[in-house]
């Protein structure tokens, strides 16, 4: 629609523009023969043979009943000085006269051309093509109160069609729509022509016009036009404009910036910490050494508390311990020492002892104090009291690491010339037991690894804790799923897909994670009986790449005495492609299928077997039956 009107509204200029042009030539010559001299261009004052008047009423009955109560604007031509500015004749707008002048009889009627009546109903068409919402009494009476100038028609419908659309969904009421309007089309008027630069335009007189739209009052304002005024004024800018940006400094905007910040960080870390340096730099204690003890104060608020809302939770305890050494590197100058040589710190371990617990709303200190180091490492010793029964609530020591960009020792670098460096502490017993403790535990977790695979069962423990906590019971016919990703760790040599070892592994989970759920676990434990993996058939379809998710679809196909028959797929989540399915036999020892699945729901109705087990049977008795004669 916009498109078709772009159109229209461009051949309309062009043909209005060479008629307009004739028009002043034809005018020009008028002026020439008056005068007796040749013109290039028309002198100020009437025109040969013209005469201006007013808009007559129509003989007729008008087309609606509002113009009624429409008082027609009169213009007298007989003499010049009752003629407005407006209208007054001049080079630019001589051309015009043929088209807006009217001539009118002695006893009031209008006389209109048959060319004038042709052009009229042309443009009443052109409007109702331009403009199908509207009625076709309205589009006639903006047409005659234009004087029959269909460009400007256009323009005054164009101009008021967008605004009455806004004020309608919005809501607003007559007046404001009538106030928006009239100053929507006064803003039009007063811009000038992209073809004629004239002077400035003629103010316009506004005339209300009621009638209803789908059963609503509306109002629409159509300006009582000069006669003289040029017919191509065009508004330099689009009726839609630009949509308004966003402003940076709104509040809004602001608000949505400071909540992504809080998201994304932890800004009440970054404040604190800012606060706690800035804070030991103003008050700063005088000739602080390494030997000395630094002091902050903290509040436990509901953001440091545990889930039950009384007391502070470790790890806001462990939070606290940076804002400690923070405050201690600051005082005893090692932070401004380790800036200077290019050096940085990594928490090593803490060791933590609690005597009792720091209530909801209590005040308490950290008291910071350098009790040892060695070639590596501090050993910071914290002690947290609170202030309302001055009692130890607990004792920590952290050991900080030093890394310098030399290798080396880096300790005796980083403290050389500090204020008590000279005098190095000896190591306190406790913590002599705490390091030789942290060897042992790292010389049992690398035996371990060693000779157990430790991710398996702790990949087992897992699977069934999710399962009893998140996972409601099935029955023996459901299907059970479990999630999986492919990392570095179960990659083939090519580092590109998962190797087939894995998918084995992974059946033992899903299978682990079946039985708890369907109850099958529960009553083999209870009958003290085993279910060892007899056989199973794997088909790879397609690989699973690396650092994709898949999960594993296990059920219950078949089942004898003696026999269960799982199914199992692996399936990526990406496009839920079945990349494999396996076949698994479980032989159940010192346990039979009845005692298996009593009290499990589905287990009455026995399922046939199906085909392919059936096939597979015959083939795994064929194997067995060859290997018995090589017996």
């Amino acid at each position: 629609m916009y498109w078709t009107f772009s159109i229209e509204y461009n051949f309309c200029q062009v043909a209005l523009k060479r008629q307009q042009a004739a028009e002043d030539k034809i005018a020009l010559h008028l002026a020439s023969v008056e005068s007796g001299t040749p013109l290039e261009s028309l002198p100020p004052g009437r025109i040969y043979g013209m005469r201006v008047t007013g808009p007559c009423p129509s003989p007729g009955p008008e087309p609606d009943s509002a113009l009624e109560d429409q008082t027609p604007i009169h213009i007298d031509s007989e003499t010049s000085d009752s003629m407005p500015d407006c209208c007054s004749a001049s080079p630019d707008s001589a051309g015009n006269v043929a088209l807006v002048s009217r001539a009118c009889n002695s006893d009031g009627n209008e006389e209109m051309p048959d060319g004038e009546n042709a052009v009229s109903t042309a443009g009443l068409e052109m409007l109702r093509k331009l403009f199908p919402g509207k009625k076709r009494s309205v589009l006639e009476l903006v047409l005659r109160r234009c004087n029959h100038d269909l460009l400007r028609a256009v323009e005054h419908c164009n101009a008021i069609h967008g605004q009455h659309e806004r004020t309608l969904s919005s809501g607003g009421s007559s007046s404001a729509s009538f106030e928006a309007s009239v100053s929507s089309t006064e803003e039009i008027e007063s811009r000038w022509s992209a073809f004629r630069p004239v002077g400035p335009r003629a103010p316009l007189l506004p005339a209300l016009v009621m009638g209803r739209v789908c059963g609503s009052e509306w109002l629409v304002p159509l300006p009582a036009l000069p006669a003289l005024s040029t017919p191509l004024l065009l508004p330099f800018q689009h009726p839609h404009g630009p949509p308004v940006p966003c402003n940076p400094c709104s509040p809004d905007c602001r608000q949505s910036f400071l909540i992504s910040l809080y998201v994304i960080c932890d800004i009440n870390y970054v404040l604190r910490t800012l606060f706690t340096v800035w804070s030991s730099r103003i008050w700063r204690q005088v000739n602080c050494s390494l030997s000395d003890v630094t002091t902050i104060y903290g509040l436990c608020t509901l953001q440091d508390c545990d889930i039950f809302f009384k007391s502070l939770r470790l790890a806001r305890l462990l939070r606290e311990l940076d804002f400690a050494r923070y405050h201690f590197y600051d005082q005893t100058g090692v932070y401004l020492r380790s800036q200077l040589l290019n050096f940085d710190s990594l928490q090593g371990s803490t060791l933590t002892i609690t005597s009792a617990p720091i209530p909801l709303f209590a005040l308490y200190k950290i008291n910071t104090k350098l009790v040892y180091w060695d070639d590596r490492s501090l050993f910071l010793e914290h002690e947290v009291v609170t202030l309302s029964d001055n009692k130890v609530r607990s004792l920590l020591v952290s050991r900080q690491y030093a890394i310098g960009k030399e290798g080396g020792p880096t300790i005796d670098v980083l403290l050389k010339g500090l204020p008590g460096s000279q005098k190095k502490p000896t190591c306190p017993l406790y913590i002599k037991n705490w390091l030789h403790s942290m060897q042992i535990t790292t010389s049992i977790v690398a035996l371990a690894y060693i000779f157990w695979d430790v991710n398996y069962f702790l990949r087992v423990a897992f699977t069934i804790l999710m399962g009893r906590l998140y996972q409601k019971k099935c029955g023996i016919n459901d299907t059970t799923t479990i999630y999986g990703f492919c990392t570095t760790q179960d990659v083939d040599i090519f580092l590109k897909h998962m190797n087939n070892a894995r998918y084995v592994r992974e059946l033992d989970f899903a299978r682990f994670h079946f039985y708890d759920r369907t109850g099958i676990y529960a009553n083999i434990k209870a009958a003290k009986g085993h279910v060892l993996q007899g056989a199973s058939s794997i088909r790879y379809r397609r690989t699973i790449p690396i650092f994709s998710a898949y999960k594993v679809e296990t059920k219950l196909v078949y089942w004898d005495d003696k026999t269960l028959f799982i199914e199992q797929k692996f399936i990526t989540t990406s496009d839920g492609f079945v990349r494999a399915i396996v076949l698994s036999r479980q032989n159940l020892l010192d346990v039979d299928s009845e005692r298996l699945f009593k009290g499990i729901p589905g287990a009455d109705a026995k399922p046939e077997c199906p085909e392919e087990i059936q096939h597979w049977l015959q083939a795994i008795e064929i194997s067995s039956a060859r290997l018995r004669k090589k017996d």
